[in-house]
């Protein structure tokens, strides 16, 4: 029974993200995203948008980069832990690939 549990709930993300990549690619902005920007609509000079500027800053590839090669250290170094080390670069490296627009090519 349990087994069946997880197959399931491996078929829903698997569904949930194909419907996520669809909506990202019609480059429409999403009915979550339109109300969240709304909730959190901040002014110039306020803490709200200190802080948010903070927490944009935490998605910079530079950031990530940097927590990804610590993450890898750890998983080499105090682990041993090399498939899981390859499998994280690999996810890593691929979540930072750039769209290219092909009229440019």
């Amino acid at each position: 029974m349990i087994k069946y549990f997880w197959i399931a709930l491996v078929l829903l993300c698997v569904l949930l993200f194909f419907f996520l990549v669809h909506e990202v690619q019609r480059e429409e902005a999403l009915a979550f995203d339109t109300y969240i920007t709304e909730v959190f609509s901040v002014g110039e000079n306020t803490f709200s948008l200190t802080f948010f500027k903070s927490i944009t800053y935490l998605g910079k590839s530079k950031f990530i980069g940097f927590g990804s090669i610590l993450c890898v250290l750890y998983l080499w170094i105090m682990k041993k832990d090399y498939w899981n080390m390859a499998v994280f670069s690999i996810g890593i490296a691929g979540g930072d690939v750039k769209r290219v627009d092909k009229k440019s090519c």
